[in-house]
């Protein structure tokens, strides 16, 4: 079942796809708004002259209940014409501050509000990918331990200050100083219109 798969595999979900949380739920209707359309070639193959009066009868139909049975895989509620998950064409309008995909057996919606948090931990990560780009451009070996020093702003202090131990740690970092006048490299990079400088010294 593809929940179980989901479920087994939720860590390198998590990881793969840089996401928080995944969660499960049946209430479709939190995944946006439904609509049905006629699949027109497979309607006129099965219907012929008929066609107009079954695409009709699509409008009688629940889009909820058909797109709940489809994914269970049941038969649409009872209808005039037997219309069949391919007499149809379900359309998912996602709710705002959001992205759906609806697949044959499952919607998978993805919550695309950044909160201050998350917007945080971003700067955060940008961050410490700009330093382990400058380890790499100074020739600095992996497991070379270094010093840091940098004109960071109140938020990228506050930041680093909050998340110092993970941060030190993916950086190899021993200390952040004020100043550094001996240091083996720097470089500077633009965070929300400053220039943030940036000194490594190598131990």
């Amino acid at each position: 079942e593809i929940t179980s798969f989901i479920k087994n595999q939720e860590q390198t979900i998590l990881d793969e796809l840089n996401i928080k949380e995944v969660i499960f739920s049946n209430e479709i209707k939190e995944f946006g708004t439904f609509t049905l359309k006629p699949n027109f070639k497979n309607m006129k193959i099965k219907f012929g002259d008929e066609m107009q009066d079954a695409m009709k009868s699509i409008g009688n139909l629940d889009p909820m209940k058909v797109t709940n049975n489809i994914l269970n895989g049941l038969a649409i509620p009872d209808n005039e014409y037997e219309i069949t998950k391919d007499d149809l064409i379900i359309d998912l309008k996602a709710n705002e501050g959001s992205e759906s995909f609806l697949g044959n057996d499952l919607i998978v919606s993805l919550d695309t509000t950044i909160s201050d948090s998350l917007r945080l931990e971003g700067v955060l990560r940008d961050l410490i990918r700009q330093i382990q780009l400058m380890r790499k451009e100074a020739n600095f070996e992996i497991d070379d331990r270094i010093i840091i020093s940098a004109n960071f702003s109140h938020e990228l202090k506050n930041i680093v200050e909050k998340n110092k131990e993970y941060f030190m740690n993916e950086v190899l970092c021993t200390d952040i100083v004020a100043n550094m006048e001996n240091f083996d490299y720097n470089s500077s990079f633009k965070y929300e219109n400053n220039e943030i400088k940036i000194y490594l010294k190598k131990l």
